[in-house]
């Protein structure tokens, strides 16, 4: 049976095409439930839903991203940072244009939202590939730096709750994404 890390990100409640790494392509400092997410690739795509458009942004412990996600594997044992950036107005959702920064919010909360948009969840999985903690940013920002053809590039700083009010970790960092096709809101495929 095929397994998938859901990546539950719809701003909506209501997102390799190559380039060139110019810097380290993930940093991440602080831990999400106890644990580090020792950072080793960052990569994002656009993503089209619904006649709308997001970045999306994924910073995983894994080496070579893009090329995993366009085989169908999956990693095992992975921890994953996915965050949502775009801006929000009455007439939908769009991919963001303009560097600056994008306030963070919850997925209850986004809704009522209106311009500079981000979401981010942190989610782990098993040896298995079977889901073992999925935590939501409540407050933070992302703050883009770059955004051009091939790559998305920005710091962050986040704090993460379990959904019942506890704080589960706060990180800070950066990433520098090349975009790749592959990127969506699910991860599935094998497990390797």
């Amino acid at each position: 049976m095929q397994k998938q890390i859901l990546v539950v990100l719809l701003l909506a409640c209501a997102a390799c095409r190559g380039g060139t790494r110019s810097s380290k392509p993930a940093s991440v400092n602080g831990t999400v439930g106890g644990q580090p997410m020792n950072a080793q690739d960052s990569t994002s795509n656009i993503y089209s839903f619904d006649g709308n458009s997001e970045a999306l942004v994924y910073i995983m412990n894994v080496a070579s991203t893009c090329t995993m996600l366009t085989a169908s594997q999956q990693p095992s044992n992975a921890k994953i940072i996915a965050i949502q950036i775009a801006v929000k107005s009455p007439s939908g959702v769009s991919a963001p244009t303009a560097l600056g920064n994008y306030p963070m919010y919850t997925a209850a909360n986004v809704g009522a939202a209106s311009g500079t948009v981000a979401l981010a969840r942190y989610q782990t999985s098993d040896a298995t590939c079977s889901p073992t903690s999925d935590y939501e940013a409540t407050s933070g920002s992302v703050t883009l730096t770059r955004i051009d053809a091939t790559s998305y590039a920005g710091d962050f700083d986040m704090t993460f709750s379990d959904g019942n009010g506890s704080v589960t970790g706060h990180v800070t960092g950066s990433f520098s994404a090349n975009l790749c096709d592959a990127v969506g809101p699910t991860i599935s495929g094998a497990c390797i």
